[in-house]
């Protein structure tokens, strides 16, 4: 889940700089927690719907439906921790 760094713009303007671009760790930062937002939105939904699925084509009401929760709960927890050793690594490596 690597992030292709921005390409630095010059400021043609003859401005003093008031205008920051965005640094490579907020670049970073940002990209992770916008690519986590939609792999938790998989991790989470697919495992519990498709468990609920489960339970109404073969009768077994909640079985499936918590197994389904509990294999989203532990996705949701890997895939976040995941994205934050992204994060953390990055800014061990910029320092």
């Amino acid at each position: 889940m690597e992030i292709s760094s921005i390409s630095k713009h010059t400021n043609n303007s003859g401005d003093s700089g008031d205008s920051k671009l965005p640094t490579r760790e907020q670049q970073l930062f940002v990209g992770t927690f916008i690519s986590l937002s939609w792999q938790l939105l998989v991790v989470v939904l697919v495992p519990f719907i498709g468990g609920h699925l489960l339970d109404q084509r073969l009768g077994t009401t909640p079985l499936w439906t918590i197994i389904g929760l509990s294999l989203a709960l532990s996705l949701a927890a890997l895939t976040t921790y995941r994205a934050y050793k992204t994060v953390s690594s990055s800014n061990k490596d910029t320092k």
